[in-house]
């Protein structure tokens, strides 16, 4: 059995515009992060996918969310 891993980035964050690093810090998504978050579901099958793993930054989380959130996804959050 083949096991494909695809890697997507958080969308842009209101510390990316300013030109700033969030690094670890909550990261907040900018309407451009949510934008683009909305425009990765339209532009991949999301259907191909059993299960998305993401870090728990809340840039990562959210972005997740506007992607995959319809979609019948188990949430982890809370192991």
């Amino acid at each position: 059995m083949a096991v494909k891993i695809t890697y997507f980035l958080h969308g842009t964050t209101t510390d990316n515009l300013e030109h700033k690093s969030t690094g670890w810090g909550p990261g907040v998504l900018s309407q451009k992060g949510i934008d683009q978050s909305i425009v990765l579901k339209e532009q991949v099958d999301i259907h191909q996918f059993d299960v998305v793993f993401c870090s728990d930054l809340q840039q990562a989380i959210d972005s997740a969310k506007y992607t995959f959130e319809s979609e019948n996804i188990r949430n982890y959050n809370n192991l």
